[in-house]
């Protein structure tokens, strides 16, 4: 039989929930702008879910796109995204230790689907 993995889940509503961090139409980002204007934010709601503990945790990137960079003004520009991408992958795996478990959780890069960066008249 195949192991069943949990993943962690909600990211985004528990940085707002808990850390009171705000999403809205200047972060197109949502969870990323997290990992850019407050890293230690997302690196202590992470290392929650890996204190449950979860098998996976997901990277806080599934809004990364070059558009959604431009519209932030976060100055990262095409060149700066696999740096950026690396930043959140520490920042999982930082949480990952710090969960404690001693289960090894993982880390998965999460990528959300391009059409999550296009516009109905793309």
């Amino acid at each position: 039989m195949t192991p069943i993995l949990i993943l962690d889940g909600g990211l985004g509503t528990s940085l707002e929930q808990k850390y009171h961090v705000r999403f809205g139409p200047s972060t197109p980002l949502w969870s990323t702008d997290a990992v850019v204007t407050t890293p230690h934010t997302v690196l202590a709601c992470q290392a929650d879910f890996a204190r449950v503990p979860v098998d996976v945790l997901l990277t806080a990137t599934y809004q990364v796109s070059e558009r959604g960079f431009a519209q932030t003004g976060s100055g990262i520009d095409r060149a700066g995204i696999p740096e950026m991408l690396e930043r959140a992958v520490c920042i999982a795996e930082a949480a990952a230790r710090q969960g404690g478990s001693g289960s090894g959780t993982s880390v998965a890069l999460s990528l959300g689907p391009y059409g999550a960066t296009m516009t109905p008249s793309q």
